[in-house]
């Protein structure tokens, strides 16, 4: 994605967390807390420009080389099919992959690219055009927004803040009703896009992130989460494939003070079976933690001496 997923890609169970430039906009600063020792879950995402003359992508090789998940580009605004979407998805589930269908937003408002309903419906009717769409293994589907990959300048699609934040909404409500309620759909973002364009707007938190974030240890959030579910940290070679773009699930970790309350923590899942309830349990949470294994939420007040506990 981030840009790479724009004129060149047009040219060209349940999943659960497992531990898991160029425009002038604000630097954000690196605020999470540092990594906690694990080994998260990997995936890739992928495009036309991932089939080079018309080349394959092989799915079970790339399942053997570790990769657990991926994402597929469905659509683009209300003009562009992938020609490989329903391939690449149909194969990386009977592969044994997890696949998060994503829709390319070009809000730019204008009537050839569409509204924001416009290119929800177009990219619903692509999503579900596949075989694997009523797959378990089927994520939800990402709205990929990102800086304007057509234009060095503009780079928030000549929308306001506040406009921008009601495309989003409007994008979010029709794709909902498209595809159904069941599977709450995933924002691909990066932190400065976000905060520049809309503002820092806080209110589609309640949507897993999938954040853009190259050569960082610890990336930075955009204003409104406290936590990514994916994090697409670079791209690289895989299985054979040079320049894919390379996720890992993230982990939920917070730091806690001694004698401190800390906020309640949801343990956010992409849970890809619709209707089956999801329960939670932990381990090693320090003296005064407990987990409520309904809801994920973890509250309470640590004891002292606990300083600088990290969980996940």
């Amino acid at each position: 994605m981030t840009g790479l997923r724009g004129r060149a890609s047009i040219a060209g169970g349940a999943l659960i967390i497992a531990a898991l430039g160029g425009f002038a906009l604000p630097a954000a600063t690196t605020t999470a807390p540092a990594l906690a020792a694990t080994t998260p879950a990997q995936g890739v995402d992928v495009a036309s420009f991932q089939h080079p003359s018309g080349a394959t992508i092989d799915w079970p090789d790339m399942a053997s080389s570790g990769v657990t998940f991926t994402g597929v580009k469905a659509s683009e605004g209300k003009y562009y099919t992938n020609p490989y979407y329903k391939t690449d998805t149909a194969q990386a589930v009977a592969a044994g992959l997890y696949v998060t269908p994503y829709i390319f937003a070009n809000p730019y408002p204008s009537t050839s690219d569409g509204t924001a309903v416009q290119q929800a419906d177009y990219g619903a009717t692509v999503i579900k055009s596949s075989t694997a769409y009523t797959n378990n293994h089927m994520l939800p589907v990402t709205l990929d927004i990102e800086p304007n990959p057509y234009t060095n300048s503009n780079q928030c699609y000549g929308l306001s803040q506040s406009a921008m934040q009601t495309w989003i909404s409007q994008f979010m409500t029709e794709i909902k009703k498209d595809l159904g309620t069941s599977k709450t759909p995933i924002v691909y973002t990066t932190a400065d896009w976000w905060n520049a364009c809309t503002g820092n707007d806080t209110a589609f938190s309640a949507y897993p992130l999938w954040l853009a974030s190259y050569g960082v240890t610890n990336p930075a959030l955009p204003a409104g989460w406290n936590n990514y579910t994916i994090w697409q940290y670079g791209q690289g070679t895989v299985d054979g494939i040079s320049g894919i773009d390379q996720d890992e699930l993230g982990p939920v970790l917070q730091v806690a003070l001694a004698g401190k309350a800390i906020a309640a923590v949801r343990l956010r899942t992409l849970n890809s079976l619709a209707g089956q309830a999801v329960t939670y349990s932990a381990s090693g949470l320090p003296p005064g933690l407990t987990l409520n294994s309904a809801s994920g939420q973890i509250t309470g007040t640590p004891a002292a001496g606990d300083i600088g506990h990290q969980y996940t």
